[in-house]
């Protein structure tokens, strides 16, 4: 056994979660189901990147994304943001996860794979910055251990905690889950939106980005009918800020009872293209999980609420 692997079976012993599910996808993602020590159960996503993840664009050698391995893994039992495309958003969370349940995913994981490194998003379910403390604290002992390589967070947005996070002491990467070019749009498919205005929340991650000398990703959902014209493109490129923003262009993937359909490859790369000609850097990303049901969007452990389906129904195109 590879040592560095060893010294991670060492640390996945007597963590407060064990494996109750594990399925494999002909795409190479594997989803991972945790069972805590209170009954409750959350996801995690394993998966490579390789360059059949992306589909081709315009200007994409311009922007190599490095092929290597990546968990996403959870911070919450559900999610209180309540998106309307996303089937965690449908299932309200109980509870916040420990800083051992977090680091447990992710230590679980590289035991099963028997890798040396992996890159971390806090992508599966619930927004990690209401559970700031906890994430915080797991993404510097993740680091620090040699667990993970690399920390990413990815939110949905709330300003204040984005300044603070652009101070912490911990080498973190930050995706803002956009969706939308106005806020009334954007409210429609995520509630908190109301509180956290979209103009809010860009700001707060430029300045995040000017603190930690890094670009900052803007995650954006391509649903037709709702967000994904070439005018919404042109909307999307005079919002951002190319030397500190770049977008990642998200396929949406089929949940049960939603009202949300999946663009076509063709109208996502022409939307790309219409972002590169305007002169800012995207790239599409091919969902990676769909047959496990454990992609972008699809994580959930419990059935939906009524309410938060019937909330979801009516977000979908008019």
């Amino acid at each position: 056994m590879d040592e560095a692997v060893g010294d991670v079976v060492l640390a996945a012993t007597n963590l407060p979660l064990s494996m109750a599910e594990r399925r494999v996808g002909s795409d190479g993602g594997v989803a991972y189901v945790w069972e805590l020590e209170d009954g409750e159960r959350v996801e995690s996503m394993y998966f490579h990147v390789r360059a059949d993840n992306y589909l081709p664009s315009p200007e994409a050698h311009l922007h190599p994304l490095p092929a290597e391995p990546v968990v996403c893994i959870s911070s919450q039992t559900g999610c209180n943001v309540g998106c309307r495309f996303c089937a965690t958003g449908l299932q309200p969370a109980k509870r916040n996860l420990t800083v051992d349940e977090i680091v447990g995913q992710v230590a679980m994981v590289r035991v099963d794979q028997a890798i040396p490194a992996i890159k971390v998003h806090f992508a599966g379910m619930g927004e990690p910055l209401m559970n700031y403390d906890a994430v915080v604290a797991a993404a510097d002992r993740l680091l620090d251990s040699g667990l993970a390589a690399r920390v990413t967070l990815v939110t949905t947005g709330i300003p204040e905690l984005i300044r603070r996070l652009a101070h912490e002491p911990v080498d973190l990467g930050l995706y803002i889950s956009l969706h939308a070019t106005s806020d009334d749009r954007r409210t429609r498919l995520i509630p908190t939106n109301k509180k956290y205005p979209m103009h809010e929340v860009l700001a707060a991650a430029a300045e995040f980005a000017r603190v930690r000398e890094s670009k900052v990703r803007i995650a954006y959902l391509l649903l037709p009918g709702v967000n994904a014209s070439l005018e919404d493109a042109d909307d999307l490129a005079a919002l951002i800020d190319p030397e500190i923003f770049h977008v990642q262009l998200l396929l949406w993937n089929p949940i049960e009872g939603l009202p949300f359909t999946r663009i076509q490859d063709d109208d996502a790369i022409a939307f790309c293209t219409r972002l590169h000609t305007l002169g800012i850097p995207a790239h599409v990303s091919r969902s990676v999980g769909r047959e496990v049901e454990a992609a972008c969007g699809q994580m959930a452990t419990r059935p939906p609420t009524p309410r938060r389906l019937a909330m979801a129904q009516a977000a979908g195109p008019r």
